[in-house]
């Protein structure tokens, strides 16, 4: 693997792993079936109430969640 895209994975894995540690209550959804409109106005709902929507890998989600200490 490039060594470049290697070290932006682990950067987004340091940054998930961050928001996860820093927050209080974590859902994980699935967003199938929204349109881009909906999920658009989701994101902007949660946006006003200082909520953050992110979509990620699920390798990269496993991995911030392990880094974070969070099981289950």
């Amino acid at each position: 693997m490039n060594q470049n895209a290697l070290q932006q994975k682990k950067a987004a894995v340091s940054e998930i792993s961050e928001g996860l540690k820093n927050s209080k209550t974590l859902a994980i959804v699935g967003y199938q079936g929204l349109t881009v409109a909906e999920l658009n106005e989701l994101r902007r709902t949660l946006a006003e109430k200082k909520a953050h929507l992110g979509v990620y890998k699920n390798t990269m989600a496993a991995r911030a969640l392990h880094d974070a200490g969070i099981e289950g």
